[in-house]
C-alpha cells in the first residue's frame, strides 16, 4: 500500500482545494486487505486485472443502479409505441453522463 503521508498531508492537500474532511465520516481503508469504501455513489475496491496487475474497481452502488434501472423500465413502458429514435433520445436526455457507468 502506498504511503501518502497520512492524514495531515491529506488535510493540507484538501485545504488547497478548499474541501473539508468530515472526521466523523472519514476512516482509513486498507484496500490490500480486501477493504472497500463508498464515495459519490460508487463502491471502490482493489482487484487483479486480467494482466494480473492490481487496479481499482468501482461500481455504482446497488441503490443507485436499481433506481436507474427502474426509471429506464418506466421510460420503456411509457413510450412502447413510439419510434425507437425517440425512445433513445429520451434515454440519453435522462441519463446524460450517468449511463456510462453501467457499461
Amino acid at each position: 500500500m502506498a504511503n501518502w503521508g497520512g492524514r495531515e498531508t491529506t488535510a493540507r492537500g484538501m485545504a488547497k482545494l478548499r474541501v473539508e474532511i468530515n472526521e466523523e465520516k472519514s476512516r482509513k481503508v486498507d484496500l490490500s486487505k480486501g477493504g472497500s469504501f463508498g464515495f459519490l455513489g460508487f463502491e471502490y475496491r482493489r482487484i487483479r486485472s486480467r494482466k494480473r496487475k492490481w487496479r481499482a474497481q468501482y461500481e455504482p452502488k446497488l441503490k443507485k443502479r436499481t433506481a436507474l434501472l427502474q426509471k429506464l423500465k418506466e421510460i420503456f413502458r411509457r413510450y412502447v409505441s413510439q419510434p425507437v429514435g425517440r425512445v433513445i433520445e429520451l434515454i440519453i436526455r435522462f441519463c446524460g453522463v450517468g449511463c456510462t457507468t453501467l457499461r
